[in-house]
């Protein structure tokens, strides 16, 4: 114990304590919190001051009155402290209105492009324990772009980064592949993540792979209101 304490000894049941209220004051210890009167010992004087007792029955009180009602105040406040925001477990819709969450993350004026020639206010969060990246138009605030290559994403049909897609005529036809910044992408290569999205559909966006040209390799998963595939 801290020198600002003082075992106060004595019985909840004696004239001298007063139960005041029941809390867990140190992790792992239940402890109730009490007002205590006390003497001091080259004094008569009783003083009403604070203190706790725990479950085996020790009981320290405050030394000085003063330092009682600050401890009690740190105390109050930390009880009253709103508590960290639950982690979003589902990703927003694409056109949707950009939530408040997701636009209190933006730092300073970031922005990501979204296609050619565009860039769109945007900002990183985690949903679910994976990092996505989401943009919106300026003026509508609807989202416009979500983008991951989290390695933890694996869609319904497992499809997952740095995964293979065949990209052979047999597979995908030429009219079938469209080109989206730096990316390829076809409809034959897209698919759902039910669990955090929905039926919102994800597209693999692919790197031709230079060893294998017979195949893309998945590079992360997008969803965008500038994406033209031909379906």
């Amino acid at each position: 114990m801290s020198s600002n304490w003082f075992h106060a000894g004595g019985s909840v049941d004696d004239p001298g304590f007063q139960s005041h209220k029941i809390c867990p004051l140190i992790v792992g210890e239940e402890a109730t919190f009490r007002q205590f009167f006390v003497s001091g010992r080259k004094s008569r004087r009783v003083v009403l001051t604070l203190g706790v007792e725990f479950a085996d029955g020790r009981m320290y009180a405050m030394k000085r009155p003063t330092e009682a009602c600050l401890f009690l105040c740190l105390f109050v406040l930390v009880l009253c402290a709103p508590q960290t925001e639950a982690q979003e477990r589902y990703v927003p819709k694409l056109g949707s209105q950009v939530p408040s969450y997701v636009w209190k993350a933006r730092t300073r004026s970031e922005q990501c492009p979204t296609e050619v020639n565009r860039h769109d206010p945007c900002t990183s969060v985690m949903i679910d324990d994976k990092l996505f990246t989401i943009a919106w138009d300026k003026q509508t605030k609807a989202i416009t772009y979500l983008f991951t290559d989290d390695h933890r994403i694996v869609t319904d049909s497992e499809l997952g980064v740095g995964g293979l897609c065949r990209l052979t005529a047999a597979t995908v036809g030429p009219e079938e592949i469209a080109q989206y910044m730096d990316w390829l992408v076809t409809p034959k290569w897209a698919d759902n993540v039910r669990i955090l999205s929905g039926d919102a559909v994800w597209y693999a966006v692919l790197h031709q792979d230079t060893a294998q040209p017979k195949y893309g390799k998945i590079m992360g998963f997008v969803q965008s209101q500038y994406l033209k595939v031909v379906q």
